[in-house]
């Protein structure tokens, strides 16, 4: 049976915890927990990991509550016809990236090199399955079945050449990892679905 509180008995537990989380604060210990934070960070690595697991499940279901009832899946707006953003919101993010994306760049980045380098390690390391190549910037994801433009038009990418490696490295992660790919340099890549067989391998 649920337990129930009083509203004054409510009110008192948060001002308590508000009192712990300053305490922690001012003893540069986790806010939440008490254990060692993160450099720079009011908390641990794990209640930051449980914060951001409950955040992300919190956000994924109000936007599909909003989508379902056809409104803006960002503030619960009208969205333009035959999207799933209300102009207001499509506006403020176009600018918001504008106006910071000299700081964002470096982050996004950051992240995409880090994906990739997982979906490497998945498929057998930074390393080109044919001629060896190590250099990360020259290695991308390959089908072995030689079926990637299919794949793309699968994906809903409709003339199966758009979407970009960041979207394929995603979409491989959140499959984990399935079988049918390999990593390969943009050379043999290239020669590979050009002309069908490498020069490495003749």
């Amino acid at each position: 049976m649920k337990r129930e509180y009083s509203k004054d008995r409510i009110q008192r537990i948060i001002a308590r915890q508000k009192e712990l989380r300053a305490e922690r604060k001012l003893a540069g210990l986790c806010t939440t927990c008490g254990r060692n934070p993160e450099p720079g960070m009011a908390q641990c690595a794990k209640c930051i990991e449980q914060r951001r697991t409950v955040w992300k499940a919190w956000a994924i279901k109000r936007r599909k509550e909003r989508k379902d009832n056809g409104l803006c899946v960002r503030c619960g707006g009208v969205p333009i016809p035959g999207l799933t953003e209300c102009q207001k919101c499509r506006d403020f993010h176009k600018n918001s990236w504008l106006i910071n994306s000299e700081k964002w760049k470096p982050i996004r980045k950051a992240k995409h090199q880090a994906l990739k380098l997982e979906v490497f390690e998945a498929y057998g390391g930074p390393v080109c399955a044919c001629c060896g190549e190590k250099h990360m910037e020259f290695l991308s994801v390959d089908h072995v079945n030689n079926d990637g433009a299919k794949h793309r038009k699968e994906m809903g990418w409709k003339d199966g050449t758009g979407g970009g490696g960041g979207n394929i490295y995603g979409w491989l992660k959140t499959r984990n990892f399935p079988p049918g790919f390999r990593v390969l340099c943009m050379n043999c890549n290239f020669a590979l679905g050009h002309g069908g067989t490498c020069p490495h391998q003749t």
